[in-house]
């Protein structure tokens, strides 16, 4: 038994190169006073092909799965040209596996999704003031440090007491500048730095911009945490990484460095282009790979992932 070779990140390159020429196009540049539509109806199909490499190849394959998140997107169907053997739940996020057995050509599973992104960020949540607080020993996850995120390493530790602020919003800010200014866009790299690796060698992509900010914030004792999943406005690949910090009053809320960093967001306003998949930074049922993962017996398979995104009849919604 084994699973699919190729690092977490590597696997993303075949998602870039499936989506043509879209992968190349450059997002617009945010402009004062350019406000975000409320929100978008999409329609996206994410597409896996499984060639075997011989005869009676078996192949389970586990994916994330978009779901309803209050204020962000609403789902409105998932179908699937192959059933999935289960959907289920773990750490918040949903998945689906598919099982494929005794295959001798190649199989291609689609998986289409009708949703409806919506516009969320500060100055959204600001104005909406969702939800109720969460009890502290739900928060302390959020506190911790885990793989690429050394939150308790001198650098980081030095660097987060230096954000200066008379509020907690303030010090967010001032640790969300100093993320843009420590570094410098790199493009799109296979080899992950971690939050250390990004303030020493000062560059990154967006998990790198990620990974510092909550490094940074959880630092400084504001719970944070990484959000993986697609966008619809992309220079290279359309799996993206952003952060969500924990405000008082506020709970969730989402922020985009690297997108700030290209001017293409800001501190307080988000367009509606992000599509939640996951909530964790190092998912164990994936096994540290993004979006997918799959295991194989016998000869083996090969497996191709795409993306084909869809603009429906643009939306507004009042919160």
């Amino acid at each position: 038994m084994l699973y699919i070779k190729g690092n977490r990140r590597a696997l993303l390159l075949v998602v870039a190169a499936a989506v043509g020429l879209c992968a190349s196009a450059a997002p617009a540049v945010m402009s004062d006073g350019d406000a975000p539509a409320d929100s978008r109806r999409i329609t996206f199909e994410m597409t896996y092909n499984l060639s075997p490499r011989g005869s009676n190849c078996n192949a389970s394959l586990v994916t994330l799965l978009p779901q309803t998140i209050q204020n962000r997107q609403t789902i409105h169907s998932i179908s699937y040209t192959l059933e999935p053997q289960e959907v289920f739940q773990r750490n918040g996020n949903t998945y689906a596996r598919f099982e494929v057995s005794n295959a001798c050509a190649d199989v291609q599973l689609v998986i289409s999704v009708d949703a409806e992104i919506h516009r969320y960020d500060l100055e959204t949540a600001q104005r909406i003031k969702p939800g109720s607080p969460l009890p502290p020993e739900n928060l302390a996850q959020y506190l911790r440090r885990e793989r690429y995120i050394e939150t308790d390493a001198g650098d980081i530790k030095s660097a987060a007491r230096l954000a200066r602020g008379e509020s907690q919003i303030a010090v967010i800010q001032a640790l969300f500048q100093q993320v843009l200014s420590r570094l410098t866009y790199s493009g799109f790299q296979s080899r992950e730095l971690g939050a250390l690796g990004a303030w020493r060698l000062m560059k990154g992509d967006c998990t790198e911009y990620t990974d510092l900010l909550i490094a940074l914030l959880r630092a400084r004792g504001i719970p944070a945490r990484a959000v993986s999943g697609l966008i619809t406005n992309f220079s290279d690949v359309p799996h993206h990484n952003w952060v969500e910090v924990y405000m008082k009053n506020l709970g969730w809320v989402p922020l985009d460095p690297l997108h700030a960093a290209m001017r293409t967001a800001t501190f307080e306003q988000l367009r509606p282009i992000y599509i939640y998949l996951s909530t964790m930074r190092n998912d164990s049922v994936l096994g540290g790979f993004a979006i997918w993962t799959c295991r194989m017996t016998g000869s083996g398979m090969d497996v191709n992932a795409s993306l084909r995104l869809t603009d429906k009849i643009p939306t507004n919604i009042s919160y």
